[in-house]
């Protein structure tokens, strides 16, 4: 036989054993059973021969040569006298008298111990074959299942090791493919040159005769469109794993190609994501989830965020300048001293905002809610407040409080 043959042998021979056992089907478990049966009946009548019959002979003779009866307990004699009188013509005139003497052999009646006694033992036999059986069984049962939950479990471990792994992977790639573009395809440079940003800092990056050249124009738009595709399909595939996510949108604001990429996040998720001091500034965040989000000193200047869930979102000292708020969800937000200038804030939702020295000036207030809202010390008009509604219940400064009711009256 050749090698290669017994290599083949052997690798069959290997998957063979390796297969795991299956548990035993429901006829072999019955049968398990049956054999049990045989045994306890067995025993009973091996046992019932010593038990209930009076052996008067060889006791491995069979029982109707070995034994004086077939019943329950033991036979007794019981002597029964007859007594026969007769008369005879005697000289003395006399009568005679005859006594005869049976014995009749009884055999008494079963009783309800004998029946106990006869149903009783084989019964409690059995139950206990049964119970030791089926115990045998269940635990068998329970160790397999505990040991595919714990196989279960390890798979499920290990999918997140290998899962968070990957994701690693694919977010240092990432950002190595960014770096090629930055550097070796020169982009950074260009990018600068579009922010007008001084020629000195050019030079120190790159020769800026790169800069003149209408082929790197062409290179940066290319390089750009490839950015995009790669940070829109990286953000779908950390859709739940925020902490990423946040990571490569803060990268991309403060390198300041966030602007230049021109990303619709509309509808995105960020729920309690840490993007504090972030340059987010013109972005699409229209109808973005940003509940309990961390954006204190965030720069969203003209940024797109109508209709946007930012429901306890940590706003503190951000830069909302023009930004498009347009039905936005703001309801217990922290926005204390954020700049909101000429904001559109129509039908906004700001019910139990906290807008303590807000800068509201020029901002669009038209029917947004202002119920219970801490205006304190906010730089605010009386028409902007009264173009909203709700602002009954609201919380102003005292001098505010005091024009708003003397505008009433």
């Amino acid at each position: 036989m050749s090698k290669l043959s017994l290599l083949s042998l052997l690798k069959n021979f290997n998957l063979k054993t390796s297969t795991p056992k299956e548990p035993p089907s429901k006829q072999k478990r019955w049968l398990g059973k049956l054999v049990w049966i045989v045994i306890v009946i067995a025993i009973v009548i091996i046992g019932g021969r010593f038990l209930f019959f009076k052996v008067e002979s060889n006791p491995f003779q069979l029982p109707m040569t070995a034994y004086d009866w077939t019943g329950f307990g033991e036979s007794y004699d019981q002597d029964v006298l007859t007594v026969i009188e007769t008369a005879e013509e005697t000289p003395s005139n006399k009568k005679t008298t005859k006594t005869t003497k049976t014995t009749n052999r009884l055999q008494p009646a079963k009783s309800l111990w004998d029946w106990m006694s006869l149903l009783l033992a084989p019964a409690t036999l059995a139950g206990l074959g049964f119970w030791f059986q089926s115990s045998q069984e269940k635990a068998k049962r329970d160790k397999e299942d505990a040991d595919k939950k714990r196989e279960l479990a390890q798979q499920q471990e290990q999918a997140k090791r290998d899962a968070e792994q990957q994701r690693e992977q694919a977010l240092q790639a990432y950002f190595d493919q960014l770096s090629v573009l930055l550097v070796d395809k020169k982009l950074g440079t260009v990018l600068l040159y579009q922010l007008n940003t001084s020629t000195d800092d050019i030079d120190n990056i790159i020769d800026s005769e790169v800069i003149d050249t209408k082929q790197a124009e062409i290179d940066t738009d290319a390089a750009l469109n490839v950015v995009k595709a790669k940070t829109l399909s990286l953000f779908r595939a950390f859709e739940q794993d925020m902490p990423r996510k946040a990571n490569v949108l803060s990268f991309l604001g403060d390198s300041g190609l966030l602007i230049h990429l021109k990303l619709d996040l509309s509808s995105s998720h960020w729920k309690e994501a840490n993007l504090r001091n972030v340059q987010l500034s013109g972005v699409n965040f229209s109808g973005a989830n940003f509940k309990k989000a961390q954006l204190s000193r965030a720069n969203l200047r003209e940024a797109y965020l109508s209709d946007a869930q930012l429901n306890k979102a940590q706003l503190n000292v951000a830069n909302l300048s023009e930004a498009k708020l347009f039905g936005a969800q703001l309801i217990g937000a922290e926005i204390r001293g954020a700049d909101l200038r000429k904001a559109d804030l129509r039908r906004a939702y700001l019910s139990g905002a906290d807008l303590r020295g807000a800068n509201l000036s020029g901002a669009d207030l038209s029917k947004a809610d202002l119920s219970e809202a801490n205006l304190s010390d906010a730089i605010i008009d009386i028409q902007q407040i009264k173009s909203a509604k709700g602002w009954e219940s609201a919380i102003f400064s005292d001098t505010v409080r005091a024009e708003l009711d003397k505008s009433i009256s």
